[in-house]
């Protein structure tokens, strides 16, 4: 057992620690982890709903004093502390609490188009959902929060536990979430925190563990892809992302700049799904890099949670701040303009950093498809729609992207033809704060879906369950095979499929072959 802290990246202050654990330990976690999922299964799903409702209420009610930990710990504004990490807390605790008082874990289905031949002969289907078990959460610094919280809440919606390793950069805010649940009454082992070096893998390469749910970096997720398929474990990867914003020429060009400049530095650029690269009709170009530049020289930049009107703060370390340097250098040494920015903020003690805005970045650079993680972001001019959409899907990742237009149904033509797990027109980024519905990516953004129904059944085993009950002594499939068995599955086919249709005429043929129990 040994300690890690915890230090603010605005002052690079030591603000607090946890206690680690070592990988030998984990088997004894997992067995705990397991304890708790079992039990917690056997609770009604309506029975559930009622820890949600309370969760959600109680993150609501200490909203400003829940975001003072974020904002020690990250340096961000008060504003995404509330608004990214808890509002969408919140908001996803009470969907887990609707939707656990609607779905149906077990339920009768038709099977289309043979249901009526099956009813008949005395058989039915059934859907079963069921807890998939522990479930591996492994979190990033970037939304210490509301990624990790949101993972964990679906998980334990469907009835498993779930043992979270979060960020070693945010440690606190992933005891913070561990606190939140024990305080809305959820059972104790349910949701286990954990710190420490190589308990990551360990979790991945434990058969006990059902389901992987990872954000970060796309390495380091190919590399859990390739221990979980040791055990064949489902995982769930949301990986790097160099979202594009296209721009077209009808588009309201002032909302446009508003919604670029926040979802390029919002979080200090540290989104995967923040856009890094902004394409502009080459007829409004020009004013478009102006006034967004103007926008983001009002932008304020510092560390206090009593100022409403800071928007930007640190990058999370050092080794974060010269990533971005690094990056803006490169750009240089390809012949980029630096129009703005790209430099370390004198004055501050931590590692703030002036927003980046680069242009005339050559497209076919590796740089331009490389997600930069921090205040980094290019603006390209394109002459034609096809262009724009050639320069989005050269990208390897394809996580979001956004269209801007005033012609929405070609604005949804457009987003239909890009790479992208999630498309906007007219807005970018915030599908995150939306529960119901599906997050995710795509290529080398990963895959698999967290949020909404399809995050909801990718945490659970789906089971068929078809009862026969027995009416029938012979099937006209089962061996020996007879003539007249085989002239019964004939004409079922043509019935059911072909041409020939009718099933009356079916049951009349099979009826003297399929009598009742000898």
């Amino acid at each position: 057992m040994g300690i890690l802290k915890s230090y603010c990246p605005a002052t690079t202050e030591e603000i607090g620690s946890v206690e680690t654990i070592d990988v030998s330990e984990i088997d004894s976690i997992i067995e705990r982890s397991d304890k708790a999922q079992r039990e917690w299964a056997k609770i009604p799903p309506k029975r559930r709903s009622e820890y949600f409702r309370r969760l959600s209420k109680i993150i609501a009610d200490d909203v400003e004093e829940l975001g003072l930990t974020v904002h020690k710990e990250t340096g961000k504004p008060k504003a995404e502390c509330i608004n990214t990490e808890f509002f969408v807390s919140s908001a996803h605790a009470k969907y887990c609490a609707d939707w656990l008082n609607r779905f149906k874990f077990e339920i009768r289905r038709k099977i289309e188009p043979m249901d009526m031949m099956m009813r008949a002969m005395g058989r039915r289907s059934y859907i079963r959902y069921k807890p998939a078990g522990i479930t591996a959460c492994i979190s990033p610094y970037n939304f210490p929060i509301c990624i990790p919280f949101t993972e964990c809440m679906s998980s334990v919606a469907v009835g498993n536990s779930v043992i979270l390793k979060p960020s070693s950069e945010t440690p606190l805010c992933g005891e913070l979430i561990s606190s939140l649940f024990k305080k809305a009454g959820f059972p104790d082992d349910l949701v286990i925190c954990i710190h420490g070096s190589g308990i990551g893998n360990a979790l991945v390469q434990s058969p006990s563990v059902r389901r992987i749910m990872f954000t970060g970096g796309t390495d380091t997720g190919m590399s859990i892809m390739r221990s979980a398929a040791d055990n064949l474990t489902p995982v769930s990867l949301e990986l790097g992302g160099c979202d594009s914003m296209i721009v077209l020429k009808d588009a309201d060009i002032n909302r446009a700049i508003k919604a670029a400049v926040w979802g390029s530095y919002v979080n200090s650029g540290q989104v995967c799904v923040g856009v890094q690269r902004i394409m502009v009709h080459s007829s409004i170009y020009d004013d478009f890099v102006s006034k967004f530049v103007e926008r983001v020289k009002g932008l304020k930049i510092g560390y206090d949670y009593n100022d409403p009107t800071i928007s930007i703060g640190p990058v999370i370390n050092e080794r974060a701040m010269h990533d971005v340097l690094d990056a803006v250098e490169r750009a240089k040494e390809l012949g980029a303009n630096v129009v703005y920015g790209g430099k370390r903020v004198e004055g501050l003690e931590g590692w703030f950093l002036e927003p980046a805005v680069i242009t005339d970045i050559p497209v076919g650079s590796e740089l331009y498809t490389t997600e930069v993680f921090g205040p980094f972001t290019t603006i390209v001019p394109f002459d034609d729609d096809d262009e724009a959409i050639e320069l989005n899907n050269s990208c390897p990742y394809a996580l979001g992207g956004s269209v801007w237009t005033e012609d929405i149904q070609y604005g949804h033509e457009l987003a239909g033809k890009m790479n992208s797990g999630m498309v906007n027109v007219n807005n970018l980024l915030y599908n995150y704060g939306m529960p119901s519905l599906p997050w995710g990516g795509t290529h080398m953004s990963g895959f698999g879906k967290s949020h909404g129904e399809e995050g909801f059944l990718s945490l659970m085993e789906i089971q068929h369950l078809h009862e026969d009950k027995g009416a029938w002594s012979n099937d006209p499939w089962w061996t020996p095979y007879t003539k007249d068995g085989t002239d019964i599955q004939t004409e079922m086919t043509q019935s059911l499929f072909g041409s020939k249709r009718g099933l009356i005429r079916f049951f009349l043929h099979a009826l003297p072959l399929l009598r009742k129990k000898d």
